[in-house]
């Protein structure tokens, strides 16, 4: 009988989402517009269930790039109404549009300069009436078995919530990195976290002189409490590393005569690296080889795009993308033979494939440096790209329990599917 009870609750409160989703119109794409223009901030209200629901979405709003808080209606008639300022947009939830407390705060909201916003049940509510925008979110039953505690509704303004921030999130461009602005603390925090922001600075940093004794390199790697110290030069260029590690292997070698050697003499003039702004992920996948952190993919040409009329063409459109990803940085390259839109490729197509691949390695001299298109900001903007894409992936599939579980749920399969169906 539970087990009943649960599903019926289940499906009335996904069917009132379908509905919300279908009922979508242009009063919602006018307030996404609202809020996008709100010269001051975003207070949400509301009383009861709706307060608590109109107190996460504040929370979601203020954690994606809109400045939000909280308002609630007993407390703004006993002094909390001087938050508000001219110029904020005031998000009020009620599924009845008749909740008393918030009737009575409008005029006092309106007196402030604030623009009021609705989100209720009933369009033609009083609280509808006094609004200067107002969204229907409305149910046609509420999921509780008496009919009486507010399930569906407040499921439905949860998601509308949801959505609203969503849609705020996509047309400010609100990235990952921002995010993380927002989120110093925790594992997320961690994961998007630069490495300037992480790093020692100034004089906690331990340094000695290339010509310093290894006593005085020492000393810097007790008194600084890092495990190290950098060897500079006199204009502060890294000119190598001396780790604890370093010194116990420098004794084992030398015994005390070490000490009569200089820093520049013992470092490792050769240490790992990383630029400051890149990002700290080390500590989230606990990654040891620094290779493991480099981005490596593999490119295959589009098949989607050949044609099979004037197959010819084809090897043109091949060389093209094939020299894209390298320009791109691709580690590794499949070509695309002319024929494959008509059959299965034939000997003289996968021989002209092939040497497309050997003509841009040997005779273009693309692949004769690291980054032929020295800095690209066209090219590194798409990296940035492609790094907050993968980020948004990883925090979706983190969310899911892990990759097994995301996918055991069908989503890996599903983006795979739906991509091929946008791009094919």
């Amino acid at each position: 009988m539970s087990l009943g009870s649960a599903k019926k609750v289940l499906t009335i409160e996904a069917e009132a989402l379908l509905r919300l989703r279908d009922g979508l119109d242009a009063a919602f794409a006018d307030l996404v517009e609202r809020v996008l223009s709100c010269p001051g901030r975003v207070v949400t209200t509301g009383m009861g269930k709706s307060g608590l629901i109109a107190h996460k979405i504040s929370a979601t709003f203020a954690s994606t790039g809109t400045p939000s808080f909280y308002l609630h209606p007993a407390d703004a008639f006993h002094g909390d109404l001087g938050m508000v300022a001219r110029g904020d947009l005031v998000l009020a939830f009620s599924n009845s549009g008749e909740t008393e407390e918030l009737i009575r705060l409008a005029p006092f909201l309106k007196r402030l300069g604030a623009f009021i916003a609705t989100v209720t049940g009933n369009g033609a509510s009083t609280l509808a009436r006094l609004a200067d925008l107002h969204v229907t979110v409305a149910v046609d039953q509420e999921a509780c078995p008496l009919g009486l505690a507010p399930m569906a509704s407040t499921t439905a303004q949860l998601a509308f919530g949801d959505a609203l921030a969503a849609a705020l999130i996509e047309r400010r461009g609100f990235s990952a990195e921002d995010f993380a602005r927002l989120h110093p603390g925790g594992k997320l925090g961690k994961r998007l976290m630069k490495v300037a922001e992480l790093m020692h600075r100034g004089k906690a940093v331990p340094r000695v002189a290339p010509d310093a004794p290894m006593k005085d390199a020492i000393y810097e790697i007790s008194s600084k409490k890092l495990g190290m110290t950098l060897v500079v030069d006199g204009e502060g260029r890294l000119q190598g590393i001396l780790t604890d590690g370093d010194l116990r292997r420098l004794l084992e070698q030398y015994g005390g005569d070490v000490l009569s050697r200089t820093a520049g003499q013992c470092a490792n003039a050769v240490p790992l690296t990383i630029r400051p702004d890149a990002m700290a992920v080390e500590d989230l996948f606990n990654a040891k080889n620094p290779r493991s952190m480099m981005i490596r993919f593999h490119t295959q040409t589009a098949g989607c795009t050949l044609t099979a009329q004037q197959p010819k063409n084809n090897i043109v459109r091949v060389a093209f993308q094939a020299m894209a990803a390298v320009l791109g940085g691709t580690q590794s390259l499949h070509t695309n033979s002319m024929d494959e839109a008509l059959c299965l490729p034939s000997e003289e197509a996968v021989r002209i494939a092939l040497r497309t691949q050997q003509l841009i390695a040997y005779e273009t001299g693309v692949a004769d440096t690291a980054d032929p298109l020295g800095g690209s900001y066209y090219l590194e903007s798409l990296t940035d790209e492609i790094h907050d894409r993968a980020l948004a992936y990883i925090q979706k599939i983190d969310e899911m329990g892990g990759a097994v579980a995301a996918v055991e749920k069908g989503y890996i399969q599903r983006e795979i599917q739906e991509s091929a169906y946008r791009y094919q």
